[in-house]
Formats: C-alpha cells, sequence, structure tokens
C-alpha cells in the first residue's frame, strides 16, 4: 500500500492502516530520535509523532506534501523541543531534515527498534508470575495449541485458558505505562503475539477511541473507607462500545477475591471487565459492550468472590452521574 493509500484509509478510521502506519514509520522515528535523545527519549518521541499523524489525518492533503517527509518534519520538530525542554545540546548536532530522510532506513535503525521493543517485552515477560509466563511462552513463542500447552504441562486444559487470559491481562497492564497505547501493538506484533487476535483487535479499538480528541473521562472516586489516593478512570467516547478502566492505589484484595468494574445504564448492570492491579495497585483493562456508547448512571468497582448479574462485594471506588 502506498502512503497515500495509507493515509486515505486512516482517513476513514482503519484499524488495519493504523497498524500499518505504526509498522512501517514507528522504526524510521525511532532511529531518528535516538540519535539525540537515546533509547528512552526515542520512545517518547514515537508515541508523539504517530499520535500527531493519527490526529491530524482528517485534515491531511497530499496536495501540500507526501506524507513521509511531513511526518519526518513533525519528528525533527519533536526531537527539537524535547532538546529546549532538557535544557541541553545533543551530544552530536541535530541531523538536517533531509538528511533524515536519506538516512533513515538504515538497517541499525530497524534494528535498534526492533532490539528495543523486544528488550522491553522481555522484561515484561519476565515480572509476570511464573505460570503464567510459562503458558504465555509456550503458547505464542513456541507456537503450540491451548491443548498442547496442557498436555506438556500436565494440567487442565482450563487452567492453561486462564493462565494465558490472566498473563496477556497483566502483560498489557505492564507494557502501557512503559510503551504508551501507540506503541503497545506495536511491541506484542513484533513478538509474535498475532495468535491474540481477538484481544489484539480490542487494542485496536481501544487505542482508536483514546485517540478521538473528543473521548471523554470519568474519574471514579475512591469508595467509603478506601484509601484517599484509591481512585479509578472511565474512558469512553459516545456512540462507541469500548472503554478503558484503569484502577490507581488499589489496596490488597481479601483471599480469592478480583476486582471487577460495573456500569449501570438505564437500571441495567454491566460486568464491564475485570481490573488485575499489579504491585503497586494499578490496572488497566479494556469494556466492550453495545450499550457502552452511552453515559452510565453508575460506575463502580469492587472486590467480589463470585461475579454475578450484579456487584455484591465491598466497594472500592464508586461515580454518580449529576
Amino acid at each position: 500500500m502506498t502512503d497515500e493509500a495509507l493515509m486515505e484509509e486512516l482517513k476513514s478510521g482503519s484499524e488495519q492502516a493504523l497498524q500499518l502506519l505504526h509498522q512501517r514509520y514507528a522504526p524510521v522515528v525511532f532511529g531518528i530520535a535516538a540519535r539525540s535523545l537515546g533509547s528512552a527519549g526515542a520512545d517518547d518521541i514515537v508515541q508523539e509523532v504517530l499520535l500527531a499523524v493519527w490526529s491530524s489525518r482528517a485534515t491531511y492533503d497530499p496536495d501540500r506534501g507526501q506524507l513521509r517527509p511531513w511526518l519526518l518534519e513533525i519528528t525533527h520538530t519533536r526531537i527539537l523541543n524535547e532538546l529546549r525542554r532538557r535544557h541541553r545540546h545533543p551530544t552530536e548536532p541535530a541531523l538536517a531534515l533531509d538528511q533524515f530522510m536519506a538516512n533513515a532506513d538504515t538497517a541499525p535503525d530497524t534494528a535498534a527498534w526492533q532490539a528495543q521493543r523486544q528488550s522491553v517485552l522481555t522484561s515484561a515477560l519476565a515480572e509476570l508470575p511464573a505460570a503464567e509466563g510459562q503458558a504465555l511462552r509456550l503458547a505464542f513463542f513456541e507456537e503450540l495449541s491451548h491443548s498442547e500447552v496442557a498436555e506438556l504441562l500436565k494440567i487442565p486444559l482450563g487452567t492453561v485458558k486462564t493462565r494465558i487470559r490472566t498473563g496477556v491481562s497483566r502483560l498489557f497492564q505492564r507494557l502501557m505505562p512503559a510503551l504508551g497505547p501507540t506503541l503497545l501493538i506495536v511491541a506484542i506484533a513484533s513478538a509474535a503475539l498475532w495468535s491474540v487476535r481477538t484481544d489484539l483487535a480490542r487494542q485496536d479499538r481501544a487505542l482508536r477511541m483514546l485517540s478521538l480528541s473528543d473521548s471523554e473521562t470519568i474519574r471514579v472516586g475512591g469508595a467509603e473507607g478506601m484509601p484517599a489516593e484509591t481512585h479509578g478512570t472511565f474512558r469512553w467516547h459516545p456512540g462507541i462500545s469500548t472503554a478503558v478502566v484503569t484502577l490507581s492505589h488499589a489496596p490488597p484484595v481479601a483471599g480469592d477475591a478480583h476486582y471487577w468494574a460495573w456500569a449501570n445504564l438505564d437500571g441495567n448492570w454491566i460486568a464491564l471487565c475485570e481490573l488485575l492491579p499489579d504491585a503497586s495497585g494499578r490496572a488497566i483493562a479494556i469494556a466492550e459492550a453495545p450499550a457502552l456508547g452511552r453515559l452510565p448512571r453508575l460506575l463502580v468497582i469492587t472486590e467480589e468472590h463470585k461475579v454475578g448479574r450484579e456487584p455484591a462485594g465491598r466497594e472500592v471506588a464508586r461515580w454518580v452521574a449529576p
């Protein structure tokens, strides 16, 4: 697909075009930015540049210039802005834009990008509980079926599915702060996790919703008796059935309980998603339901031992529509 065709698809909101934009230009931007800002700084620039292209896709006019020079100009500007913010100069003189374009596709840049993605993913996998990490590696890197993993590990098939589902959820939580929503899909795809196509599709839809300038955020305050800093957020957009729920500073759950987010719409409760906090008490999850494109009456996060048709456990956070 040409850059021009890619932008036309992007204007229509194509998720496939968004993925292709990541694959085509994330290594280029990373390689350029890393020369002046290092790998950590380059990650931020990649996220900013690709989000800028996504946010400006409706106003892009190919008659005013091709995609590549426009994207590299944004990259150049973001790098200079970051250098000014740091109040320092790069270790080497900043390359001119035409030099960026000439050198952007060199193999070392692409290799550096891939190495950085693999490093972040490997670190995230290492932080998972051993059983979940083992199941993920066998299912995705060794490309075994769930049944084959169960047979190899001598455990029930249901246990394998639970470990993989929970492991992917935890991996998503760990990669989101490190890479941001824009780079998360690229990191997972580059590590051969495309087997989780349903999860990736959900992440694509969540990314698309989060990228919309008029998406809305509801802060779900801590319930009575919870620590003052405990809270959640509910990111949504009218007419879109995908939402993103977060939980911060969550206290440890009791026993075998789990945190669940709930929404009440028109008097009916919807179990949105399970929230699996990390060691710092932070969790993030994607919720999807046809009714989520409307403002809920009530949002709660509860501690549930068994999930039923409505929240029954201790409330951790609550929001009521005004």
